[in-house]
């Protein structure tokens, strides 16, 4: 599906082990497809889009999560956009206005997304460097789990967001 919005881009898929979570896959894929068409968006043609998939323990060591990254080569995002890439109708002006495509609703969405999962999202962007995404979801320790839902433990909902993520 993320081919078709490539205009020269090379996508890359990483699935480095299989996983399962317990979700609704239609609105997870939304949530791909709305990070790697901002990932395409932004990289130049001939650059590299890079979709990884994996496993990883969150910061806290505490709980096991899909960690699901999306790395583009583009332009970077300014420190001072950090805080609101998550807000509701905000765009950066320049390359990332609404002339470049998009209302500023994508992000916007996939948090949502990702939060009713029990789930974060957190962005690394060095100006010039491009910009790196990863959404954190708990999964299933195993398939014969997968009609259950997964724990969270508690307070882990109401810890604060990292940056960009409000």
């Amino acid at each position: 599906t993320a081919e078709s919005l490539a205009t020269g881009q090379r996508l890359h898929l990483t699935i480095r082990q299989p996983l399962m979570i317990y979700g609704d896959g239609d609105r997870l894929v939304q949530v791909m497809i709305i990070l790697l068409d901002n990932a395409v968006r932004h990289t130049a043609p001939g650059d590299t889009v890079d979709l990884m998939i994996d496993a990883a323990s969150a910061k806290d060591g505490k709980l096991l999560c899909a960690r699901i990254q999306v790395v583009d080569g583009g332009e970077g995002i300014p420190p001072e956009h950090l805080p609101h890439l998550f807000d509701r109708f905000y765009r950066i002006e320049g390359s990332r206005s609404r002339l470049a495509g998009g209302s500023g609703l994508g992000l916007a969405i996939a948090l949502a997304i990702v939060r009713g999962h029990n789930g974060w999202i957190e962005v690394e962007s060095p100006e010039g460097k491009g910009t790196h995404i990863s959404v954190w979801l708990p999964i299933l320790e195993s398939p014969e789990g997968a009609a259950e839902e997964v724990p969270i433990p508690p307070g882990y909902r109401d810890r604060p967001e990292p940056a960009g993520t409000d």
